[in-house]
């Protein structure tokens, strides 16, 4: 949100594998000059998303499309972010995680192949200066930062509140 928030002009995201929308979302509302795109292969997220959406009043700025990855979307971003499936197959979650739908949870390639994939494919639609946000589990930060380096000038990984590795940030 300090990306889109700093800006001060109109600033495109993409919000890659929305789910609920809920960092579409946040976005839309602490970035009053962002317009979001955001995206999910699931009708049934979509479905819920758009109530989301509707409930924070954010339908004119935040905009919902079914497909893979950011195959839906037209033009180029100035901030895309990702929260795509990262768990590998066979991982022990908690009941609260495993409630979530599994297309929402488990990845192949031991949980980085869906971000090795969109990492391949974002710089293709970011603006000069852009940047990609992915969130992730800290046992794939090496696979992940393989492939950010393959594809981008720079890359960092942030840790979260418990200090663990869990945000990639990639550049040009």
């Amino acid at each position: 949100m300090e990306i889109a928030r700093g800006s001060g002009a109109a600033f495109r995201v993409a919000d890659v594998g929305t789910g609920s929308g809920c960092i579409a979302i946040a976005i839309a509302h602490y970035a009053s000059s962002t317009v979001v795109w955001a995206t999910d292969v699931s009708g049934e997220a979509l479905t819920v998303a758009a109530r989301n959406v509707a409930r924070h009043g954010l339908d004119a700025r935040v905009h919902l499309e079914r497909g893979d990855l950011m195959d839906p979307l037209a033009g180029e971003f100035d901030l895309v972010c990702a929260n795509l499936p990262y768990v590998a197959a066979g991982t022990t979650l908690p009941a609260e995680v495993t409630a979530q739908p599994a297309g929402a949870l488990y990845a192949d390639g031991g949980g980085a192949a869906l971000i090795d994939r969109f990492l391949g494919e974002a710089p293709a639609r970011l603006n000069p200066g852009g940047r990609v946000l992915a969130e992730l589990d800290p046992s794939i930060v090496q696979a992940v930062s393989h492939s950010a380096g393959k594809n981008f000038a720079g890359h960092r990984v942030h840790r979260d509140v418990n200090g663990r590795e869990r945000v990639l940030e990639a550049w040009f």
